[in-house]
């Protein structure tokens, strides 16, 4: 009882996470492998829009989606929040704070975004749309716990030299969405340092453009079908 705001705040910040991860594996990834498929791509790039053009597009696009979409949802988990606050006002944490909560759900829309920057990239040179989400679905785990696997591994003995070499070339390949999830800190009022947001939003909007860089090179050497 004592932790049910801490709680109702984990599960409706955790809410709007895996509801826009839905709408990118559900909505997102088919994007460019429907209309290659239905071969409407040619219906675009017969007119003077180039490749790259048509993957910033469909990304600028589908961010507007979920911007919209994480906005509605965010209205309604802070809606949520705010009644479990009056419910059990005496359980409130001393350091409960909207603006760590604004910012933890501001995290999640950076996230999805980088999510759907991967999905593009992978989508660029995929054949299909199952390889394509096997290949973001892969992607979106081993960014969420890579970094929890160095700390573990960092407490262990005689780890091989190896693995150390492979999860450190892996934590700079894919991308460290664990960063992003503060649904901890939102909850207990963990202190936010502003280095850290900085630092955190500069990476993620440098990772998306890279991986947009790369998928409209690659995109612009396809064969299409």
């Amino acid at each position: 009882m004592l932790d049910v705001v801490k709680v109702s705040i984990d599960i409706a910040l955790s809410a709007v996470s895996i509801s826009g991860l839905l709408l990118i594996f559900f909505l997102g990834i088919p994007l460019l492998a429907r209309d290659l498929d239905k071969r409407t791509i040619y219906m675009v790039i017969c007119r003077p829009i180039s490749r790259g053009e048509y993957i910033l597009g469909k990304f600028f696009g589908f961010c507007l989606l979920l911007f919209v979409s994480t906005t509605l949802l965010s209205v309604f988990a802070c809606a949520t929040i705010k009644v479990m606050t009056l419910i059990y006002k005496s359980y409130t944490p001393m350091h409960f704070s909207w603006l760590k909560i604004a910012v933890g759900l501001f995290s999640i829309f950076v996230s999805l975004c980088v999510m759907q920057a991967v999905v593009l990239f992978f989508a660029s040179f995929a054949s299909g749309f199952f390889i394509t989400s096997i290949f973001s679905l892969v992607t979106y785990f081993i960014g969420q716990n890579i970094e929890s696997v160095k700390r573990i591994l960092a407490t262990v003995q005689d780890v091989s030299p190896v693995i150390k070499t492979i999860l450190k070339v892996a934590s700079w390949i894919f991308p460290r969405l664990s960063a992003f999830d503060l649904k901890t800190m939102a909850a207990h009022g963990l202190p936010l340092k502003i280095s850290f947001l900085i630092w955190n939003y500069v990476y993620g909007i440098s990772y998306t453009a890279i991986l947009l860089i790369l998928a409209i090179l690659i995109f612009r050497k396809r064969q299409l079908p």
